[in-house]
């Protein structure tokens, strides 16, 4: 386990604190800056979170149907979330 959660706390350590830190240094100029800043964050938040939570949820699915010896699900499965993914991601970008 400890293989595993390290480097992923790890990483997720790094992200955060990027972002932290590169909004301090934004807010410096001043106000209308962070501002900005806080959009394009949350947007590109948005474009990476949806997607990545997808794709968990769908590889626990998949994982679980490989287990089960149901190779024919696992694929249809896989493709779904793949789909579903873009989709999401295809939507914030383009808003109907």
């Amino acid at each position: 386990m400890l293989v595993l959660g390290i480097p992923m706390a790890l990483s997720s350590l790094i992200e955060v604190s990027s972002y932290t830190c590169m909004t301090l240094f934004i807010g410096r100029p001043g106000a209308v800056q962070l501002a900005a800043h806080q959009i394009a964050s949350n947007l590109g938040a948005v474009l990476y979170i949806v997607p990545l939570s997808i794709a968990i949820a769908a590889l626990t699915l998949v994982s679980q149907k490989i287990g089960a010896k149901k190779p024919a699900a696992a694929r249809t499965l896989s493709r779904t979330g793949v789909s579903l993914a873009a989709f999401s991601c295809a939507h914030v970008i383009y808003p109907s």
